[in-house]
């Protein structure tokens, strides 16, 4: 995937939290605080949260 296409998708949330490179968390601090916000999942896999299933790898509902 090119840098430019990388780009649009992160910037359309089209990536999981676990393949974003430190230097696009910085970048797009933005998106991701609007991933993060209010939570519903988190990821069994690398334990990261999201507000929604397509951020993360391998999602569960926090719901209990």
């Amino acid at each position: 995937m090119t840098r430019s296409n990388r780009e649009k998708k992160l910037a359309k949330g089209e990536l999981q939290l676990c393949d974003w490179e430190k230097e696009e968390i910085i970048g797009s601090f933005d998106v991701l605080r609007d991933i993060v916000h209010k939570p519903k999942y988190v990821c069994q896999k690398c334990a990261r949260s999201a507000s929604k299933k397509r951020y993360l790898c391998k999602p569960t509902s926090m719901k209990r």
